[in-house]
């Protein structure tokens, strides 16, 4: 949705912090997808000599730096394409390359207007909300070191929830490597194409934001939070999240 903007810093967004595409096809196999770019996660026994294209996709571009193996699928503009869902791109890819793993860097998703919802102004003529989502380090282990906040690490806690659940079993599994990062939200407008100025004046943007992930444990909504610290006299400016259901601040 390159011809929106995307929230500004003030913004409530959402975070996901599932990023490798097999464990989301675990949580939520069925999400619909209007478009998905991931990078591969190769092996010296899966290396991708040249693209890929399959029915659905194409699986082996390179991103603009030449380094990273990409897979791609869908369209940016959300009414630009069919639908597919997490569990089909990750399939697909995985019968066409044997690669282990993909780590999503831009997710955009389809999702029905909530009941509760749908008699606001600013979501008149939609039938689905528009959610795209963007790869952001996690730079938690950076600020603690650097400037000495308190901050929740997601890496910690959403692999303790993993064994929790019983989703994974062994902190030797290569999955953990590759959740480095989380999506985050980069805008959410609903289908009526009349932007998301109208939902933040009708204060639902936050409530809609947490209602979509409502039932999703690995995902969250973070309030912003700025700050501004000055180690050994130089200003650092930043935006820190505390996130609605688990109460912590994170820095990402």
């Amino acid at each position: 949705m390159s011809e929106i903007q995307p929230f500004n810093d003030s913004y409530p967004l959402n975070f996901d912090f599932l990023t490798p595409l097999s464990l989301q096809t675990i949580v939520d196999p069925k999400r619909q997808i209007f478009y998905f770019r991931g990078e591969v996660s190769e092996t010296t026994r899966t290396r991708i000599t040249k693209p890929i294209k399959t029915d659905l996709g194409i699986i082996g571009i390179k991103d603009t730096t030449g380094r990273r193996t990409v897979a791609e699928y869908g369209d940016p503009k959300p009414n630009g394409g069919d639908r597919l869902t997490q569990k089909e791109i990750f399939e697909d890819i995985q019968d066409n390359t044997g690669v282990p793993d993909v780590v999503t860097r831009i997710r955009g998703t389809a999702h029905p207007i909530p009941r509760e919802f749908q008699e606001f102004d600013s979501l008149q003529g939609a039938d689905e909300i528009w959610h795209e989502q963007v790869g952001r380090a996690n730079r938690t282990s950076k600020l603690r070191k650097e400037v000495g906040l308190m901050l929740w690490n997601p890496y910690h806690g959403i692999k303790k929830d993993l064994f929790d659940k019983g989703i994974l079993n062994t902190g030797a599994d290569p999955v953990l490597k590759r959740m480095k990062s989380a999506l985050v939200t980069e805008v959410m407008v609903p289908s009526n194409n009349q932007g998301y100025e109208g939902m933040n004046r009708e204060n639902i943007l936050e409530p809609l934001e947490e209602k979509l992930i409502e039932n999703s444990w690995w995902a969250d909504t973070g309030r912003p939070k700025e700050f501004v610290i000055r180690p050994d006299g130089e200003s650092l400016v930043g935006r820190l999240y505390k996130l609605v259901k688990r109460g912590v601040v994170i820095g990402i």
